[in-house]
């Protein structure tokens, strides 16, 4: 006699799935992650409800996976249990291997426990896990400087990401962004080739590239010592929600927030949003006929920069270094240029005479800079 389709679903359902199981976290979150019907959603309730515990799911029995995908409102729980109690040593295996891949290409899976304390701090905002393409470390690196933009912008926004990218060339400091078209790309084209280390969130999941025309910048920030970072399960398709999702990370880690051209409706004002609730500095960026989100900022009391000119460009200097100093780095102004002479130097052929004319050029540019601008020389005097 044939068996009811709901007597199979719960035959032997007393038993666990995989009994004695220690499946890693990152096993069981791609394991899962792969079963139709649970997806990005679902995968997120039960890693708020296990954190770094996930893989003991697979000790339950299936009438308690099935409770345990009710209480977490995942539709077709029953059904789910089923393919999950049918096929468990399987989806393990497909996750195993899933993980293996994702090693091969440089990425890393952290689990709840593994967060950033910045990103830890924000409670219900925190998310849930992290994939990261490279450096692991940079996620908690200070200072960061965030950098963002519209997905269409003017050729003066395009300068003006490329000038603060040049300012912020001579500290140690971390450059983030999103990897979108626009100020985005040029933002992390421009600091990586000023020798920048960049660390980018995704608003898709790590297995994507888009857009497609920023598949050579991504490779660059990995070779650079940099990092690529997602919250979605590896092949999620991009979405709008998403990358609102992922500028809350944008700011949540950044020390500085720069939105360098953007209207006042767009996704980099939710940048704005999100930087002002974690209560992060924010830095508006002006030229002439520049309006939109820049008026906002000034609406708001935001420090505003004409990055056109020598005096707004110092006032973003000042304002990068506090930020160094803040984290607790000496701020050296002229590392870049240190680099450019010694790099030259090693390119030339010269005499000690050559050596002691570009000092004394230097120390008469600094005479006359002090004489000419009171700011810089008070500043100096007091150090």
């Amino acid at each position: 006699m044939t068996q009811s389709k709901d007597r199979t679903l719960f035959d032997d359902q007393d038993r666990p799935l995989i009994p004695d199981a220690e499946i890693p976290f990152g096993v069981a979150l791609l394991a899962l992650g792969s079963i139709g019907g649970l997806g990005q959603v679902g995968m997120q309730h039960l890693v708020g409800r296990y954190g770094d515990d996930l893989g003991s799911m697979f000790r339950l029995t299936c009438r308690q996976i099935e409770e345990q995908f009710r209480e977490c409102r995942i539709n077709g729980a029953a059904r789910i249990a089923g393919e999950l109690e049918e096929h468990a040593v399987e989806i393990v295996r497909r996750g195993s291997a899933e993980l293996e891949q994702l090693a091969s290409k440089q990425i890393t899976l952290l689990p709840p426990s593994r967060l950033p304390e910045r990103l830890r701090s924000l409670n219900g905002e925190c998310p849930k896990w992290l994939f990261v393409q490279g450096n692991v470390d940079l996620l908690s690196h200070r200072p960061t400087i965030a950098v963002v933009g519209t997905r269409q912008p003017s050729e003066d926004g395009c300068r003006a990401a490329a000038t603060i990218a040049q300012l912020l060339s001579s500290y140690p400091v971390l450059m983030v962004s999103g990897l979108a078209d626009g100020i985005d790309a040029h933002a992390h084209a421009a600091s990586l080739r000023n020798g920048v280390k960049n660390l980018a969130f995704l608003g898709h999941g790590i297995n994507l590239v888009f857009p497609e025309e920023t598949a050579e910048i991504r490779a660059e920030i990995i070779r650079r010592g940099g990092a690529v970072v997602s919250e979605y399960l590896p092949h999620q398709t991009y979405q709008k929600k998403q990358f609102v999702q992922r500028n809350r990370l944008q700011a949540a880690v950044a020390d500085v927030v720069i939105p360098v051209e953007a209207a006042s409706k767009s996704g980099t004002a939710h940048t704005v949003r999100f930087a002002r609730k974690y209560k992060k500095t924010l830095v508006g960026i002006r030229w002439e006929g520049a309006s939109g989100i820049v008026d906002d900022l000034a609406k708001e009391g935001d420090p505003i920069i004409d990055i056109t000119t020598q005096t707004g460009r110092r006032k973003l200097d000042s304002i990068i270094q506090d930020a160094v100093r803040d984290a607790k780095e000496p701020p050296y102004p002229f590392q870049t240029i240190e680099r450019n002479v010694l790099r030259e130097m090693r390119s030339r052929t010269y005499c000690k005479e050559d050596v002691a004319r570009l000092v004394e050029a230097i120390e008469k540019a600094a005479q006359q800079e002090s004489s000419t601008n009171g700011e810089v020389e008070g500043r100096d005097l007091r150090r």
